[in-house]
């Protein structure tokens, strides 16, 4: 009997909020199809390296669903293979990101007086810098491989969060029931992870999505401008060639192509905002539009 309560009561929390709203459910199915993408989809989906002149900027068909690329390869098959290196590179560096921001910004927030300016200052600093041409210029200088693009990426992935954890922190520290708990001497690792924490979850996971597409664009896009490593599958190569080195963009049918390719991670990107958005209403029921 608890068993089947917990169930319930996780359909009713969890399951529930995300199946009612539309964007919920549209952002649950891409990020379902994104983890199958990439971790079975390889398995499943042959890859296809067979050059065939007479198949070149073929257009959607049963055969090829999305068509194929400039070599006359199947464009499925070559972006589910490129979708491992797509979406593990930018999750790490949002993972390592989320991680320094959080740090940052419940330190600042929670301690205050010098060390909280001091952070902050630091993490104004850090705002200011072009993260995008700084970026793309370490990645021309430094040993290319996904390893060094992640952490390049997560390391312009923490400022805004820590800004904003920090504020939100100190808003929360001069609620009424985080006074009760100092005064009670619960001890600062109480408050921060059992107190405040909680009410911090919607705003990171919310974040943590939003900072998974912009570095997303940006690994596709260093990888556009040939500076990243050059995996023949990863979808900014697979534009570099079909954009700038196949001229596909002049041709009616390649044009087609590279929008379609342009549309799978537009909707990939839609996804994934529109199931943080749902996870907000999974922890803060105030925002279920149909209760």
């Amino acid at each position: 009997m608890r068993a089947k309560s917990g169930l319930y009561l996780f359909y009713l929390d969890v399951v529930r909020p995300v199946l009612k709203s539309g964007r919920g459910l549209f952002g649950l199915v891409v990020v379902v199809a994104m983890v199958f993408m990439a971790t079975a989809g390889p398995s499943v989906i042959p890859l296809d390296i067979e050059i065939k002149p007479s198949m070149r900027w073929c257009l959607p068909s049963l055969e090829h669903p999305l068509g194929c690329d400039y070599l006359g390869r199947d464009l499925l098959s070559m972006v589910v293979h490129g979708s491992r290196e797509v979406f593990l590179v930018p999750f790490i560096a949002t993972l390592v990101g989320v991680v320094g921001g959080m740090s940052v910004g419940l330190l600042a927030g929670y301690i205050g007086g010098r060390a909280r300016r001091a952070l902050t200052a630091v993490t104004d600093i850090w705002l200011t810098i072009p993260s995008f041409p700084v970026i793309f210029i370490l990645a021309y200088v430094l040993p290319k491989s996904p390893l060094t693009i992640a952490l390049l990426l997560a390391l312009f992935s923490w400022p805004g969060l820590a800004r904003a954890l920090a504020a939100e922190v100190s808003s929360l520290k001069s609620r009424d029931f985080i006074e009760v708990c100092i005064n009670l001497r619960l001890g600062k690792l109480h408050v921060l992870f059992r107190e405040i924490g909680p009410h911090l979850v919607p705003f990171v996971a919310y974040n943590f999505a939003a900072l998974f597409v912009a570095n997303m664009t940006s690994l596709i896009g260093i990888v556009l401008l040939g500076v990243a490593p050059l995996n023949p599958t990863n979808w900014g190569y697979l534009l570099n060639q079909m954009i700038f080195t196949y001229r596909g963009l002049l041709i009616p049918s390649g044009s087609i192509i590279i929008f379609i390719l342009v549309s799978v991670f537009v909707v990939i990107k839609l996804g994934v905002v529109f199931f943080a958005q749902a996870l907000e209403e999974v922890f803060n029921p105030r925002l279920r539009a149909y209760e």
